[in-house]
């Protein structure tokens, strides 16, 4: 009897084809479970890899057609972390700093691990090889600092299981974003309570206690981040006539 493994998806043995391992009573790992019933413990497999296993009979000098496949994969050697999350502290508040984030994840229970490496990278970038090197850390969650304001990030992580076991594959990406040094307000409303006066209101998004505000036909180009407005102290303010108007967040 020999048995046979290929990556899954490679085209079938044929009956003269090479590579076959030989079986027989007294091969390590094989096991006659009755009369005509056995089995064989296939090692030095990959991990997570999926194979197809074809057996055939050898009745010296003749050999029989494969059979198979039979498709199997591999469980890892060391389990990969799930459900990421990710939260963005004190987003508005420059004193705590707005560019930290918490990132965190739950280990799988067969590898209940205690470190971890971690890759941060802009969205959009490749995602880590099996090779690449991450940063190591022991805390779930992790503090991620020094990110860039008003970016996105994709970020992954592997457990590191050590020993013959090594590293998990990466799981990700999970995707967050940080937020403006300068957020816009929201919730841009006006009333005409007097023609020709306009009572101009909006929410603040973030900490500002001074704002601008530009007003202009309606036909005309929406102002640019860089376009100077009316200095205003308060969150509602009147104008005169009718146009349409835009609020930046003032420094």
């Amino acid at each position: 009897m020999a048995d046979f493994a290929l990556p899954q998806g490679s085209p079938a043995p044929t009956i003269d084809q090479t590579g076959f391992v030989s079986v027989t009573t007294g091969t390590p790992g094989f096991l006659q479970v009755d009369a005509n019933s056995f089995s064989y413990v296939f090692t030095g497999l990959t991990p997570e890899t999926n194979y197809s296993f074809y057996i055939r009979g050898n009745c010296d000098p003749f050999i029989s057609n494969p059979v198979g496949p039979r498709n199997v994969p591999t469980p890892p050697s060391c389990y990969k972390p799930s459900a990421q999350t990710a939260t963005i502290l004190a987003p508005f508040d420059p004193a705590v700093s707005p560019f930290t984030a918490t990132l965190g994840w739950t280990n799988n229970v067969n590898s209940p691990v205690t470190e971890w490496q971690i890759s941060i990278q802009a969205t959009g970038s490749p995602a880590p090889a099996v090779t690449q090197i991450g940063t190591t850390v022991t805390a779930n969650p992790y503090l991620a600092t020094g990110l860039t304001p008003n970016t996105c990030y994709d970020y992954y992580v592997r457990s590191v299981c050590g020993g013959v076991n090594g590293l998990s594959t990466w799981t990700g990406p999970f995707n967050f974003c940080t937020p403006p040094t300068c957020p816009q307000p929201i919730n841009l409303g006006s009333t005409n309570p007097n023609e020709p006066t306009a009572n101009l209101f909006w929410t603040e998004a973030g900490t500002a206690t001074q704002w601008e505000y530009i007003f202009q036909p309606p036909i005309g180009p929406v102002p640019g981040s860089t376009t100077s407005g009316t200095i205003t102290n308060e969150s509602a303010c009147g104008v005169n006539s009718k146009y349409r108007y835009f609020s930046t967040w003032f420094l």
